[in-house]
Formats: C-alpha cells, sequence, structure tokens
C-alpha cells in the first residue's frame, strides 16, 4: 500500500502525508527543500508544517536562525494514533447525545396473525408497552398471548402493561405480576390514552431512548379513538399495523 494512503487513513490529509514523508525521507530540511521534495508551494508549506508540529509529528530545533524541520520517528506515530483514540473515547458520550433518535414506534395488533410482530418488538425492544385488554380480545388471541408471554423470558420491567379492571386482567395481574409492569387504567376514554402516551413520550425523551413499542389491543369500543391521536401524531410516529 502506497505510504501516503497509510497517513491518510491515521488521519493525515494529503498533504500532510506528503510533508512528513519528505521531512522523513531527507533528514532535516528547510521549508524551500521540503517544498520541493513534496512537490507543494512555499507557502503552503508553512501551514502545513505549522499543524504537523501541533501535532507532535514534525520538529523544529531552535538552534538555528532558519528554521528547519524533521520528521519525528515512524514508531511515534503509533502515539499519535493512540492520542486520537483516548481524544474519541473522551468525547464518545458528547456525541452520542447528539446521535438523531428515531421517533417512537406504535403499532395496532389485530387478530392472531400479529402474534410474530408482537414476538418480535418483545425480543428486539429495550421496553414494550401493551394498552388494551385480555378481557375484550377474541379467545384464541387470548390464549396465545399468554403462551407467548409464559415462553418467553423477560426482564420485569421491559413489558409495561395498560389493563382495564375487568375479570381476565385482574386474572392475569394477579398469576404474572412479579414478571410485568402492570397498571390498571379505566378504559375507553381519550383521557385515560392520552395520560399512556404522555408517560410513554417522557420516558422515550427522558432516557434518550428510541427503542421503545407501544402495542394497542385492537378493540372496536376504543380503537377509533386511539386511531384519531395516533393520526394526529403522525409527524412524529411509526405507525404500523400487525
Amino acid at each position: 500500500m502506497d505510504l501516503e494512503v497509510v497517513l491518510k487513513t491515521l488521519g493525515l490529509s494529503a498533504k500532510e502525508a506528503k510533508i512528513y514523508l519528505a521531512c522523513l525521507q531527507y533528514g532535516e530540511l528547510n521549508v524551500s527543500k521540503i517544498a520541493q521534495f513534496s512537490g507543494l508551494k512555499r507557502s503552503t508549506c508553512y501551514a502545513i508544517l505549522e499543524g504537523l508540529v501541533t501535532k507532535k509529528l514534525v520538529i523544529s530545533p531552535t538552534m538555528s536562525d532558519k528554521k528547519r524541520y524533521h520528521a519525528v520517528e515512524p514508531a511515534e506515530l503509533l502515539f499519535h494514533v493512540e492520542h486520537q483514540k483516548q481524544l474519541l473515547e473522551q468525547y464518545l458520550p458528547t456525541f452520542n447525545s447528539l446521535a438523531f433518535q428515531e421517533a417512537p414506534h406504535f403499532g395496532i395488533l389485530s387478530g392472531s396473525s400479529g402474534l410474530p410482530f408482537l414476538q418480535k418488538q418483545i425480543e428486539s425492544q429495550s421496553l414494550v408497552y401493551i394498552v388494551g385488554s385480555f378481557h375484550t380480545v377474541t379467545p384464541l388471541l387470548r390464549n396465545l398471548m399468554l403462551g407467548l408471554f409464559s415462553q418467553m423470558k423477560t426482564g420485569a420491567g421491559k413489558i409495561h402493561l395498560y389493563l382495564p379492571p375487568l375479570p381476565h386482567d385482574i386474572a392475569f395481574s394477579e398469576q404474572h405480576a412479579d414478571n410485568f409492569q402492570i397498571r390498571f387504567v379505566p378504559r375507553g376514554t381519550i383521557f385515560d390514552s392520552f395520560s399512556i402516551i404522555s408517560e410513554f413520550f417522557c420516558a422515550t425523551f427522558i432516557t434518550n431512548k428510541s427503542d421503545m413499542q407501544i402495542i394497542f389491543l385492537e378493540h372496536k369500543g376504543i380503537m377509533k379513538t386511539w386511531w384519531q391521536m395516533l393520526q394526529l401524531m403522525d409527524n412524529v410516529l411509526s405507525v404500523k399495523k400487525a
């Protein structure tokens, strides 16, 4: 591989690479000679040399009235790379805080065909919010969901269930209280649904996590209200129907 290419891979510009190699190959040089051997203009060399001195890749002895420069030993390049690595590690949290975060995702679980979608979300997301009722879904979907929950190994804080105080939901909470975060809310009112969504957004943006999913269990009596809310927020939400 061309040595200039190697130096550029280490973060040097093309002109810095040319000047470093000229100083390395021909020893201590004045700016005129550096310009000659590197193929660059003298005016350009002055600025580039100052940058290389700052990076401690080129040294300018002060014993002579005329400035002369020579390259450091090639082994010093390893220290240069290590310094770059340490600098990046130091500021990596700051870069991460600036990184684009995806909008939270919403989904509608409609029938047993949506079980693969639900399973995928539980496996891939750090938090999953499920809003609805085991009482109003079909018996088949209810049994499949309960079977899925019993098979999957998840932490107690990963799945949050927002359920109305109906018989099947109360029974579920009594059996699985240790495995899920369960909260009982009145069903069917837009205010309660907005409260749930507000809490979800706060959890997303305060903790700076976008790998969250909120899933609504389909039910005719309340789906219209939920869809209206999701449509109002369409600019910031990704809505999927499973």
